[in-house]
């Protein structure tokens, strides 16, 4: 076996058997946010990264306001929230209306992502609420 052919078996062997898409968020389009009923309900805008894992944890959207005043933020976990690439927009896992019911805060205010008692609150809330996805017709 020469070089080539020996680096070639290696890639072989290192290559998922499945493949795995990857996406950059701001390359999505809109970064619309629906909820589990398809209403429209606000834009991703940030996500938040666990250190040292680098794993996603929560992701941040934005609701409501003009121009930057008087809108709403909400950290989702990040199970709590899906990406439909197809309409290229993300999905939430509970409706609008306990979206309303979900810890916030402003776009100026944001918390201590280092306060555990805030994060735990947010937690606790997205796993009381559970709404089943509605049943797609045949």
């Amino acid at each position: 076996m020469n070089t080539e052919e020996i680096a070639e078996s290696t890639l072989k062997e290192k290559r998922p058997s499945k493949i795995i898409r990857q996406y950059r968020v701001k390359k999505l389009g809109s970064n619309n946010v629906v909820d589990c009923e398809g209403a429209r309900v606000g834009k991703l805008i940030d996500m938040i990264v666990s250190y040292p894992s680098g794993r996603v944890t929560f992701a941040v959207m934005s609701c409501g306001g003009f121009l930057g005043f008087g809108e709403v933020m909400f950290m989702v976990p990040w199970q709590n929230i899906e990406l439909d690439i197809k309409k290229q927009e993300f999905v939430l896992s509970i409706n609008i209306e306990c979206l309303k019911k979900a810890p916030s805060f402003s776009g100026s205010s944001w918390p201590n992502l280092h306060n555990n008692a805030w994060m735990h609150h947010v937690l606790k809330f997205y796993e009381s609420v559970s709404v089943e996805k509605p049943q797609k017709a045949p």
